[in-house]
């Protein structure tokens, strides 16, 4: 017998503390590129965006109250809490599919993921919303169609399950693979839906609810899709051993190495036919995992791809592990070595990379063996650190400048990408100090090219500013020499993380606009 009481309060501490570890990291690590950039879907929402979805938007705008605090924390608010029922919906699933303890082992082998702990559950991403609904589909797609009846909960679960995956396209794309899956399953083992107009109804209220995003398509003549086209194109490309070897080893990284391996232990038992799970319920999740974390991998042979990408399908393939586990220790009620161990290497993983991001313990980059425009470049950690120190201080630099020169304008900040135009949009000009465009080609800056083209901050004869970071390093004459007359190098800033110099900002002034960007010729016939 399980004890379910004990079962229900291992669950309730499981959430807590996983409540509580992600707010702390939300509130003290500093955002993003994409975090960053994100942000912007919000400050300019739309039907939907350049690379992504608008969902990431809305979160952010619901939970910030549309910016009305707009700090790391409130930015993140979303994830954290829809992280939190993103754990209990684990737990849910495997009472579902299994039992209690399936439920309560899922939840925890869930919270031990970097992937569903971290990215999907404390940063601000599109993964954020899509795992939630995702979750929802795949409880919804089991109560229609785990069991072999089509009665009116079946029904009413297959609408809500098309809803759930609406959602989830609105989120990010790969939520169709949801789709997909639910239709092979039928195909093969419940053909009996196919009579049913309710599973055409659930299809359309999915397209229904995805159409504000091919709305937006269609007017922008589909560049959002022919985008995400362009990085899975597999032609002209031959294989690249390495693109798939950083794949394998990211998603062992983000999914935890013992999480796999009891991944692996359960697909091996079931596929010996051992019955840890009743009817076909094993089979459907599989259809709705398998496909997503298979094509992404194959991909991986020819383009550059991101382990993240597949996350989702994970969820699943955790859920038949919690099952495996449960059934191994039908006796009676403890807590698997197993699952002790996946949790010590998140713990591990999140207290090193929060150690190093903060203090820089490991020391990867240093004046002595480096140049200065290289100083950091290989230290990932300077992702979510140092942003707040260069935004400071190059805005004091630009608003010097302003000052000595007489100008009167607010001082304008040009980049050539989405990154670090978000970064520097947050870091140093959310108070109205300076304002950031880009100029360069769709395919770099993204959103913000429509971001530039609404904000309108170039006339001819002006003079501007330009950031350039020592781990990204590109002076302006290369991307803007055919714009401006002349450049001038006005000052380093330099960030120190514990005393220690780790990266370098060099701020550049652009003298004299004498070509318009080809946004602003539009606009304004020049």
């Amino acid at each position: 017998m399980e004890n379910k009481p004990l079962i229900r309060n291992i669950v309730y501490l499981n959430l807590a503390v996983s409540l509580i570890m992600r707010a702390i990291l939300a509130a003290t690590v500093e955002l993003g590129n994409d975090e960053a950039y994100y942000r912007m879907y919000a400050l300019y929402p739309d039907l939907s965006h350049f690379d992504h979805p608008p969902m990431v938007g809305y979160i952010i705008q619901l939970f910030s109250l549309n910016l009305l605090f707009d700090s790391e924390f409130f930015l993140r608010f979303g994830p954290v809490v829809m992280g939190t029922i993103n754990t209990w919906l684990m737990f849910v699933l495997g009472k579902k599919i299994k039992n209690e303890t399936a439920g309560l082992y899922a939840s925890l082998l869930y919270s031990s993921s970097i992937y569903f702990f971290v990215i999907a559950g404390t940063f601000i991403l599109p993964d954020t919303p899509l795992v939630l609904f995702w979750l929802l589909a795949l409880c919804f797609f089991i109560d229609a169609l785990g069991d072999n009846r089509l009665d009116k909960n079946a029904k009413k679960a297959m609408i809500y399950a098309g809803t759930a995956v609406g959602l989830g396209l609105l989120s990010k794309y790969t939520a169709a693979f949801l789709w997909l899956g639910a239709a092979e399953y039928i195909l093969i083992y419940r053909k009996d839906w196919l009579k049913e107009p309710v599973l055409y109804l659930s299809a359309a209220i999915s397209i229904v609810l995805f159409s504000p995003v091919i709305l937006w398509n269609v007017r922008q003549g589909f560049a959002g899709l022919l985008y995400h086209q362009d990085r899975v194109s597999l032609l002209s490309s031959g294989i690249k051993a390495d693109y798939i070897i950083l794949e394998l080893l990211g998603e062992i990284l983000y999914h935890n190495p013992v999480n796999l391996f009891l991944i692996v232990a359960a697909l091996t038992a079931f596929l010996r036919k051992n019955k840890f799970i009743h009817g076909h319920t094993a089979t459907l999740i599989l259809f709705q995992s398998i496909p997503i974390i298979l094509i992404f991998i194959s991909i991986s042979l020819f383009r550059r791809t991101l382990p993240h990408w597949n996350g989702p399908g994970y969820a699943g393939l955790i859920l038949l592990a919690a099952s495996f586990l449960a059934d191994r220790n039908a006796g009676a009620f403890r807590i698997p070595a197993m699952i002790k161990y996946s949790l010590t290497v998140l713990l591990f993983m999140v207290a090193v990379s929060f150690t190093q991001i903060k203090l820089g313990f490991i020391p990867l980059d240093t004046q002595e063996n480096i140049s200065p425009d290289r100083l950091g470049k290989r230290d990932l950690s300077l992702d979510l650190y140092g942003w707040k120190q260069l935004g400071e201080k190059t805005c004091s630099i630009i608003a010097g400048d302003a000052r000595a020169n007489g100008t009167k304008e607010t001082p304008v900040i040009i980049t050539y990408r989405w990154f670090p135009a978000a970064n520097l949009d947050y870091y140093a000009c959310r108070t109205g100090e300076c304002t950031v465009i880009t100029i360069g080609q769709l395919k770099d800056t993204h959103k913000f090219e429509e971001i530039s083209r609404q904000r309108n901050s170039l006339g001819m004869g002006m003079d501007v500013y330009y950031l350039t970071t020592s781990r990204d390093y590109r002076t302006p004459e290369k991307p803007y020499h055919s714009y401006f007359d002349d450049f001038e190098f006005l000052d380093t800033v330099k960030v120190y993380r514990q005393g220690r110099h780790v990266m370098n900002g060099f701020v550049y002034k652009c003298i004299h606009l004498k070509v318009m960007p080809g946004y602003l010729q539009e606009m304004t016939g020049r």
